[in-house]
């Protein structure tokens, strides 16, 4: 099941996704494969044995960084780079509402790639390894390297191709889910929106955007029903969202219900008096019902 962040998160399931976390950037780093662009609040990441297994992994490798700390200095150096890097981004003050990003790795990674560097140096001085095997080695991992960046550039060809991935390498991705529906009906292909939307939903019940987005798709459909029960839920979730009050008015002034559509509009006016659409459909609708009493 799908796990809401922000204020819905609350601080020991932060704290549980932080230690996941940090092993789960370590294995990007040395394994960079099913990459995405988001990564959902998931169950699966906060279970007691991938919390507990996550906490003794970076307990035990702290451990041998402070054990080598004469001998290797840079391990200790680089590792605690790693852990204060990811400080300010790893969650336990939630910013956005992913449970962790690839581009908070930028910085942090440094000191992974200082352990690494320092590392291998001290082994080939150490196993007196043949140079001819190193340029062997290094021509293999930068081959490797630069195909998965290659292939990584395929999938942000456009959004479909980019929430498609995403959908792909991670579970029960609502946000990725609803991204791809409006993708996919700018593209005008409504029919696989709704499914998308609908899917986004099913996920997340309370995810406000996907029922704002799945009315707008009936809208264009003529589908006014059910537009309108899609605008009312959202509403119901956001009653304080412009785009949904005003949304809510052309519903029903589309419908020809001119009363609920002024009421929305006035809503829509009132949360934002500088949006000249809604005050011009408001004039519109209330023009309408006058001319209506008129006759």
């Amino acid at each position: 099941s799908a796990i809401q962040p922000l204020q819905y998160v609350p601080f020991s399931s932060r704290v549980a996704n932080a230690l996941t976390t940090c092993t789960t950037y370590v294995y990007q780093t040395v394994w960079p494969a099913h990459l995405a662009v988001f990564y959902p609040y998931s169950a699966k990441h906060l279970q007691s044995t991938a919390v507990i297994a996550a906490f003794v992994a970076l307990v035990v490798v702290s451990l041998l960084c402070f054990a080598y700390r004469r001998s290797r200095p840079y391990l200790l150096a680089g590792w605690l780079w790693y852990l204060i890097m990811l400080i300010p981004v790893i969650g336990l003050v939630q910013v956005g509402n992913q449970a962790h990003a690839d581009r908070y790795m930028y910085l942090p990674q440094i000191g992974l790639c200082l352990m690494l560097a320092w590392l291998l140096a001290d082994l080939i001085r150490q196993f007196r390894i043949h140079r001819l095997s190193l340029i062997t080695g290094a021509v293999v991992a930068l081959s490797g390297l630069f195909a998965d960046a290659f292939i990584q550039t395929t999938y942000w060809r456009n959004s479909e191709t980019l929430w498609t991935r995403a959908i792909a390498c991670t579970g029960n991705n609502s946000t990725a889910q609803n991204n791809l529906g409006f993708a996919l009906a700018q593209k005008g292909q409504m029919n696989d929106a709704v499914g998308h939307f609908q899917k986004a939903i099913e996920i997340d019940p309370d995810y406000v955007e996907a029922y704002n987005n799945l009315g707008d798709v009936y809208f264009f459909n003529h589908q006014r029903d059910e537009a309108i029960g899609c605008f009312q839920k959202a509403a119901q979730l956001a009653p304080d969202n412009e785009e949904v009050q005003h949304n809510l008015g052309l519903a029903f002034a589309q419908k020809g219900q001119l009363d609920d559509a002024i009421a929305h509009f006035q809503k829509a006016v009132s949360l934002n008096p500088e949006d000249a659409t809604a005050q011009h459909d408001l004039s519109i609708a209330l023009a309408q019902k006058a001319q209506a009493g008129a006759r």
